[in-house]
Order: C-alpha cells, then structure tokens, then sequence
C-alpha cells in the first residue's frame, strides 16, 4: 500500500463532516433505499454509503457487508475523496495501491472497487458511494451516471436531515425560552410568537396575531418605538431599545428589545427581556439617592450651622479679652477654632465621599493623556511640580467627571505631602486583554507600610509635610469610584523612594 493519502482541505472537510452530526446515527430508511438501489443498477453484492473521519470509514448505511466500519488507513474510499469525480478499480489485484490491502488479501476479498465522492454543498467531501464486488468487475456508462445520481440523492439526504435537526433544535428552544421570541412582518404584525408572551401577558395567541403589534405598547413609548423601527428601514443591522408593554389586565410590564432583519429585509426577528423589576429597582435606586442627597444637605446645614456660631463666638470673645487673656486661654481659643474648622472640613468630607459617582454615569471615549494634563493644569501649581508622562497613554471609556476626580485626588495627595525641592509626578500606563493598568508615582517622601493598607479608608491621614489641611477622603473616593465600575486600586511605596497609585479601568 501506499502512504496515507490526505486531502489538502482535510481540516475543513472534518468539520463539514462534524456539523453534519451523523456519524455513528441510527439506520435512515431513505439511505437505505438508496444503497439498494445503488446495488441493483450496478450489479454488485456490496454497496455501502462510506463515511471518512480522522481514523475510520463509517458505514451510514450497508448493503452486502456486516461490519460496521473498518480503519481509514486499509480504505480504498480515502482514495476516492481526493477528487470530484468517480474512482474505479476494476481488479484491485493488478493495482500497486491495492493489491496488498487487507481487503483484498482478505474478507471481503475485494476485487472491484467503484466510489463516486459525497460533495456537499460547500465543496466538501464526506465520503462516498460505493460498490463492490469480490470478481473483476467495471461499471457501463449507465451504471455510471446512476451511481452519480445516487450520490447527488445521499447528499441531499444528509443535507436535509441537518435541516429539520437544526429545526426542531429551533423550534424548541422557541418554545421553552423565557423571553420572548417573534417573528415580525413589515406591515407590524406578529407572524410568531413563542409561548412566553403569553405567559406574561395574558394574551391568547390569536389575539397577538391578530393586531399590529404598536397597539400593545405604552402610548408614551410610541414614538420611541417608530423610531427605532426607522432605523431599520435605513439600513441598521440590530437595534436595541426598551417600551412598555400592555397586560390583558390593564397593566404594563417594561421589555428590553433587540431586533434585527432577515437577509430579504421582509422579516424582523426580536428577542425581548422582562426588566420590569430593574425598572423598579432602578426608581427605588434614584429614590434613594435623592433622599440620601437631600438627607446630606440637611445635616450639612444643621452640622455647620452650629459649627459657624462656636467659631464666630469665639471670635469675639477673643476681640473683646484682647489682650486681657493668659497664654492658656489664648490656647484653648485656639484649640475650639480649629476643633470646629475641623469638623466643618469632615462634614464638608462626608458629603464629597456620598456624592462621588452619584448622578449621570454616562460613560463616554476619553483621551486619558489629554484628560491628565487638564487637570494637572487646572491646579495652578508652581514650578516646583512638573508632570511627565513615561509612554503614550490610550483612550478609554469612562465618565469624564469621575476619571477627573480620580486624577486630582491622586495628585492632590502627591502635592500635600511632597518633601522635595522639585516634585515630580510620573504617570504611565499598560493594556491587559480586559483593562487598561494606570500608575501615577511620585519623588515624596513614600509611606509606612503599615499604613499603606489604611490610605483608601475614609478620614484615614498622614500628617502634612508642607502645612496643607487634609480631611482624608480624597483617597477613599477614587477606591469607591474604580470599584463602582469594576477595578481595582492599590497603594505601593518605600519610605524616601516615593509612592505609586496603581488603579485599573476596564476596556
């Protein structure tokens, strides 16, 4: 025998194979017929239909022979796949090729040998159909064409079979989804709908049917709903919205839509999702944050209102004993002024780590570098602090506000404790597969170890090297606005060697 032969587009053709899911199947009768067939136009007692994966021919259907498959590497049809056309050895004992296989030197002592390859509609061969016979043997011109017709059946066959799986693979999940499933025309009406729309809205089928389907949707949502339609009629692949969808019994239910056309363009199919409960978690959310902000404002004035008289009595208290008080009181005056600035600044600190991320989180592309240096620029620093940037930074997607905040309060905490002559303030930046890594270092003084962990945590300070008040909240909100949108934040220094902030923002 030869060496194996492969044909060239052998990785592909196993997948065609694959996709067809027929191997190793029960009987099909219609094979069947046709393997029949095959074996009386062509005389022969043997007629199989061969099916070749990586290591055997499988027999989807047999006539003649008993085994159910035999190894690739002894078959005369991995041959016969190496072309379109029919291959006929007519005395495989006077054939190089043949004349010691095993098939022939034993059962079923094959002399004669005839595939004609199973071409699917891609240009793949799966197989073939073949006859066989133990005597010398060749096919007429009638024989052969037959063969060829046969062949053509015994595709069509397969082809048609994935078909109808891949159907009632549809049909079923069409049926048991959760969601809702459609198919639309473009006069508006449903031409399909799965269980679920009734389930959840109450309708009879028939009565889905029966309307345009903009008769069920919230009259406010209407021109939404034409809308997004419109952008279909000009030519978007997909769109994405949400409306309200009418109950039978006079209540709505808010749906995510995504919809798209058939190839012809006559045809809408839409998946929607029932997010009535994030709708409603969503209000209770913007509830709540109005509460809690207008909660902030309350006690922000009811805090520092009382905060303003203790320090303005003071004041006069210290205008009027001018002169006339010892240097403890001097002292104590001083302490109650600053006890109360103090708590003026952590109020003022509260209310600046509730509202961080609150309101819009529209998220839009931002040109980081650019975004960096504005508010590098916006702090009105002197030369004494430079900003360099150690490699082109990207674009991302992000809030604009928030990425500002990050920025600052990052720097704001560089400026406040730098010891140097020069304060230099090194960013950098990395792409993961997921994330963008951000490292924002600078030449002070470095942190403890011990506290490196505490930074993030709110009113947690340093003292001050260069006498700036610090309410210790900045860092805490640029952890609560990277963790609210998924990264991570970390702190790593030396003391004398600096620090560096590490923060990621996802692609």
């Amino acid at each position: 025998m030869s060496e194996r032969p492969i044909p060239e587009n052998e990785s592909e053709r196993l997948k065609a194979l694959d996709s067809y899911e027929i191997l190793d199947t029960i009987a099909d009768e219609r094979l069947d017929n046709l393997t029949k067939l095959a074996s009386e136009i062509c005389e022969v007692p043997i007629c199989l239909i061969s099916l070749i994966d990586e290591s055997r021919q499988w027999f989807k259907s047999r006539v003649g022979l008993d085994v159910p498959q035999t190894p690739r590497e002894i078959s005369f049809c991995q041959h016969a796949i190496l072309g379109t056309e029919l291959m006929q050895v007519e005395n495989a004992l006077e054939d190089e090729k043949f004349v010691n296989n095993p098939l022939v030197t034993g059962d079923p002592n094959i002399r004669f040998y005839a595939g004609q390859p199973l071409i699917d509609k891609n240009g793949f061969a799966l197989g073939t159909l073949c006859v066989i016979d133990s005597q010398p043997n060749s096919l007429n011109e009638h024989q052969k064409r037959a063969l060829k017709t046969l062949s053509t059946e015994v595709i069509s066959a397969i082809e048609q079979a994935k078909i109808e799986k891949e159907r009632v693979q549809y049909q079923r999940f069409f049926e048991m989804s959760l969601d809702l499933l459609c198919i639309a025309d473009t006069n508006g009406y449903f031409k399909q709908i799965n269980p679920s729309f009734s389930s959840m809205l109450g309708y009879t089928q028939e009565e889905l049917l029966s309307q345009p389907f903009v008769n069920f949707v919230h009259p406010d949502d209407l021109s939404k709903t034409y809308q997004e339609m419109d952008k279909l009629n000009s030519g978007e692949k997909s769109i994405g919205f949400e409306n309200r969808y009418k109950t039978k019994e006079g209540n709505y239910v808010w749906l995510h839509w995504t919809c798209h056309p058939d190839a012809n363009g006559s045809d809408l199919f839409a998946v929607a999702h029932d997010i009535t409960e994030l709708k409603k978690s969503q209000e209770q959310l913007n509830i709540n944050n109005k509460n809690l902000d207008d909660f902030a404002h309350i006690v922000s004035h009811d805090l520092k209102a009382p905060l303003r008289a203790i320090h303005g009595f003071v004041s006069f208290l210290e205008e009027d004993l001018n002169g006339k008080m010892d240097e403890t009181c001097e002292e104590n005056f001083a302490l109650v002024k600053n006890r109360a600035e103090r708590m003026s600044m952590m109020i003022d600190g509260i209310l600046a780590y509730t509202r961080a991320g609150f309101g819009s989180i529209d998220k839009v592309k931002i040109n980081s570098q650019e975004s960096i240096q504005k508010v590098f620029d916006s702090l009105n620093l002197d030369k004494k602090f430079t900003l360099e940037f150690k490699n082109p930074l990207p674009e991302i997607i992000f809030n604009e506000l928030q990425f500002s905040q990050i920025i600052q309060n990052i720097i704001d905490n560089s400026i406040k404790y730098q010891d140097k002559t020069v304060g230099i303030i090194q960013v950098e930046c990395s792409e993961e597969d997921t994330h963008f890594v951000f490292s924002i270092s600078d030449n002070g003084p470095g942190i403890p170890e011990k506290s490196q962990q505490r930074v993030f945590d709110i009113f947690q300070t340093l003292q001050p090297k260069n006498g700036f008040e610090n309410n210790g909240v900045g860092l805490s909100i640029v952890k609560k606005i990277i963790q609210d949108n998924g990264g991570i934040v970390q702190c790593k220094s030396e003391l004398g060697e600096g620090t560096c902030f590490i923060f990621t923002i996802n692609k």
